[in-house]
């Protein structure tokens, strides 16, 4: 943080650099590294960590996944209808 005349500038963080910071400051957690009496939040950090990696694999793998195979279905819906259309059209 800088201070600019009468004004302060905060210095944005992009959402990889918290998400980074909070993983490093989870794992000193679950190792004991941490400062103070931090054994105790040791479970915390573990629960922290796996929700993190849950997240993120929904969000990169499970989700573009789903959305793919929705799509393919959809367009193989369309090429049925499209198909019966046709053939009651002709009067088969």
């Amino acid at each position: 943080m800088r201070l600019a005349g009468a004004a302060v500038v905060r210095k944005r963080r992009s959402a990889a650099g918290v998400l980074w910071e909070d993983g490093r400051r989870y794992r000193r957690l679950v190792a004991g590294g941490g400062q103070g009496a931090t054994h105790g939040l040791a479970p915390l950090a573990i629960i922290a960590i796996g929700g993190l990696m849950v997240s993120t694999f929904l969000t990169m793998v499970y989700v573009p996944v789903v959305y793919s195979l929705f799509e393919d279905g959809q367009a193989a819906m369309h090429r049925l209808l499209e198909r019966e259309g046709a053939k009651v059209e002709q009067g088969v």
